[in-house]
C-alpha cells in the first residue's frame, strides 16, 4: 500500500516536531495547536495525492473508469459496459494487456475473456477444402471458401433445456437462445479480415 495512505492528521504533528528547535517554548501546547492546523491540511493533501495515484492505475481507478475505458476504444458496438465497477475494471485491464495480433491464440483469448471461462474450452478447428484426388470419401463437401473458413467450439456451455412435449406448453420456444449476445460481433472484429469463423456450442467437455 502506498505509505501517503498510512500517515493521519497526528503523525504528520509528530513529523513537523522532529524539525523545530530544542527547548521549552516549543514544547508549548500553543505550537501543538499551531502544528495540528497544519497538519490537517497536510492530511488533506495526501488524500488528494493518493487519490491521483489511483485515479491514474487501471488496476485502482473508480471514478474516472469512463475515461479510461474511452481510451481503448469500450464499449463499443460489440461489448456492452459491464454493471459493476470490478467486471469494468476487469475488462479494461484485458484490453490494455490484450497480446497475441492477428492469431488464432489471441482470438481464443478474447473470447474466453468475454465469456468469463477458461481459454481451453475455447477450441479451433478447421476443415480442409474438398479436392477431387486428395479428399476422401464422406469428407465434408466444402468449396473454396473452406480455406479461410474456421470454427471456434465452445465447451462445457450450458445448452438450455429444449423443448419437451407434454412439460413445455404452446407458444414456448422450441429451444432457448444460449448464444452469447456480441460473441460474433466480437470475432468478426478481431478476425482476419478475409477469413470466416462459425461458432459451435457444446454441452460436453473439451475433448
Amino acid at each position: 500500500m502506498d505509505p501517503i495512505a498510512q500517515i493521519s492528521a497526528e503523525t504528520f504533528v509528530d513529523l513537523q516536531r522532529q524539525t523545530l528547535p530544542r527547548g521549552l517554548v516549543w514544547d508549548a501546547s500553543s505550537i501543538t495547536e499551531i502544528l495540528r492546523g497544519l497538519s490537517g491540511e497536510w492530511s488533506v493533501i495526501s488524500a488528494a495525492v493518493r487519490a491521483i495515484i489511483a485515479e491514474s492505475d487501471p488496476y485502482t481507478v473508480s471514478d474516472r473508469i469512463s475515461h479510461w475505458l474511452s481510451i481503448v476504444g469500450t464499449p463499443d458496438e460489440c461489448t456492452a459496459l459491464p454493471d459493476t465497477l470490478e467486471k469494468q475494471r476487469t475488462l479494461l485491464q484485458a484490453q490494455l494487456t490484450a497480446r497475441g495480433g492477428n492469431t488464432i491464440e489471441r482470438l481464443r483469448q478474447l473470447v474466453a475473456t468475454l465469456l468469463g471461462i477458461d481459454v481451453s474450452r475455447v477450441v479451433y478447428s478447421k476443415d480442409p477444402a474438398f479436392r477431387c484426388g486428395m479428399a476422401r470419401a464422406g469428407q465434408a463437401l466444402t468449396g473454396q471458401g473452406a480455406c479461410a473458413t474456421f470454427r471456434l467450439t465452445i465447451y462445457d456451455w450450458d445448452l438450455g433445456l429444449p423443448f419437451r412435449v407434454g412439460l413445455n406448453r404452446t407458444g414456448e420456444r422450441l429451444h432457448s437462445d444460449y448464444r452469447y449476445p456480441g460473441l460474433m460481433c466480437l470475432i468478426n472484429k478481431a478476425k482476419a479480415a478475409h477469413t470466416f469463423c462459425a461458432v459451435g456450442y457444446s454441452n460436453e467437455g473439451v475433448p
